[in-house]
């Protein structure tokens, strides 16, 4: 009996463990959301879900960029820097090449920051930091 009350009591323990937690969103505060939508739209190439708004959503693989305009009011450049959105590409010099002849303004060249894998860190519009990651 004592058995049958353990092995129901881890079972229960294992059955009532949380789902791990994952990003779905996130969500960067604006200043200008008709630059921000044609930065995120026109020059990364993010597809707009739906029309822009005072929050505008863009698929971004697995996660939807939020860009939040009453976000950007309520919080001036005050985080500005504090986070940075990490891109994976299958080549940095090609995305570097291509960004640039977009637009971006990168921080400084691309580099190799751990053996084999590379990034070039730019700005988008209101000065939050963007990093293409991957082979050179």
């Amino acid at each position: 009996m004592r058995t049958f009350l353990l092995v129901a009591f881890c079972l229960s323990a294992v059955v009532a463990q949380p789902a791990p937690l994952r990003v779905s969103m996130i969500s960067l505060g604006v200043n200008d959301m008709e630059r921000s939508v044609k930065f995120y739209g026109d020059t990364l190439g993010l597809q707009i879900l739906g029309k822009p708004a005072e929050v505008s959503m863009f698929k971004a693989g697995d996660v939807t960029l939020v860009l939040n305009l009453p976000a950007g009011r309520n919080a001036g450049s005050a985080l500005v820097g504090s986070v940075e959105m990490i891109f994976p590409v299958e080549s940095v010099k090609d995305a570097y090449a291509l960004l640039t002849e977009r637009g971006c303004k990168f921080l400084r060249e691309p580099r190799e920051v751990t053996p084999g894998i590379w990034a070039a860190t730019f700005t988008d519009p209101d000065g939050h930091r963007l990093t293409v990651l991957g082979p050179r």
